[in-house]
C-alpha cells in the first residue's frame, strides 16, 4: 500500500554531486527542519535541475526515513527571491551558516520563518545600484545572527554583567566572555579585542543599529559569539567579505 505523501516547503542550502546524474540535496524545511536527501537523476531533466538552486521556496516531498531519503517530489512554491551582487554573497553566507550549526532533522519552525524574512529584506535592499555602501545589508545580517542565536539558546545578555547583576552602564567598558556574558574591567583595557562600551551594548540589546560604531560592535560580537558554535573551521563566505 502506497503511503501519502505529504509536500513540505522548503529551501535548498546546499547541493553536491552524486554519482553521474544525481545530486545530494541539503534542504531547510520549514516542518521538519535540516534535511539531506538524494535526488536521483535530477540532472537529466534541466528545468527540473534549475529547481536545484538557493533561495528559491520550493515544495517538496520525499520517501525514506533512513540516514538518505530519496527526493520523490520537487515543485516552485513561490517566486525565487532574487539575491544580486552583495546580497547574494549575504544570502551564501546564511545558507553556510544554517549547514553548520543545524542539525539534522531538528525541527525549528521561527528559524525557518526568520530565515525567510531575512532573504526578502536582502531582495529588497537595492543600495548596490545606487552606487552606497551595504551599511542596510550588515544591518539585515547582525540582526539575523542575534535572533539566531536567540532562537538555538544562545541568547547573548546584554542588559546585565554577569557576575554581579548589575545594569550595563552606557559609559562602562566591558568584556565578552563567550557562554558567560559582560564583565565590567578598566577602560585602559577598552583596546582589546573582546571589549566593548555598554552604549553600543544598549543599543545592540534594543536592535538599534544607528551608527557605523555600533554596526561594527555587533559584528565583532557576533563572531565572537559564532565562533565557539562554528569551531576550528572557519565559515567560506565569511572569508569573502563579511
Amino acid at each position: 500500500m502506497n503511503q501519502s505523501l505529504t509536500l513540505e516547503k522548503a529551501f535548498v542550502l546546499h547541493t553536491r554531486p552524486y554519482r553521474e546524474t544525481s545530486l545530494l540535496m541539503d534542504f531547510f524545511t520549514q516542518h521538519k527542519g535540516r534535511m539531506t536527501l538524494l535526488a536521483k537523476g535530477i540532472k537529466r531533466s534541466k528545468q527540473i535541475a534549475l529547481l536545484a538552486q538557493p533561495f528559491i521556496p520550493l515544495m517538496i516531498a520525499w520517501r525514506g526515513k533512513g540516514e538518505l531519503p530519496v527526493l520523490h517530489t520537487i515543485d516552485v512554491g513561490a517566486s525565487p527571491i532574487r539575491l544580486e551582487a552583495m546580497s547574494l554573497w549575504c544570502g551564501l553566507y546564511l545558507n553556510e551558516l544554517l549547514v553548520r550549526l543545524l542539525s539534522h532533522q531538528d525541527v525549528h519552525e521561527d528559524i525557518f520563518s526568520l530565515y525567510e524574512n531575512t532573504l526578502l529584506a536582502l531582495a529588497q535592499d537595492r543600495s548596490y545600484r545606487e552606487g552606497k555602501n551595504t551599511f542596510l545589508q550588515q544591518v539585515i545580517l547582525r540582526l539575523f545572527e542575534q535572533e539566531f542565536l536567540e532562537k538555538m539558546g544562545y541568547a547573548l545578555p546584554l542588559t546585565h554583567v554577569f557576575n554581579t547583576h548589575h545594569p550595563i552602564q552606557p559609559n562602562q567598558y566591558y568584556r565578552y566572555i563567550p557562554h558567560q556574558g559582560f564583565l565590567a574591567i578598566d577602560c585602559l583595557e577598552r583596546e582589546s579585542p573582546n571589549v566593548f562600551q555598554g552604549e553600543h551594548l544598549s543599543a545592540i540589546a534594543c536592535h538599534q543599529y544607528h551608527s557605523v560604531e555600533v554596526l561594527r560592535a555587533a559584528k565583532k560580537l557576533m563572531r565572537l559569539a559564532l565562533a565557539p558554535l562554528l569551531g576550528d573551521r572557519p565559515l567560506k563566505s565569511q572569508e569573502v567579505f563579511l
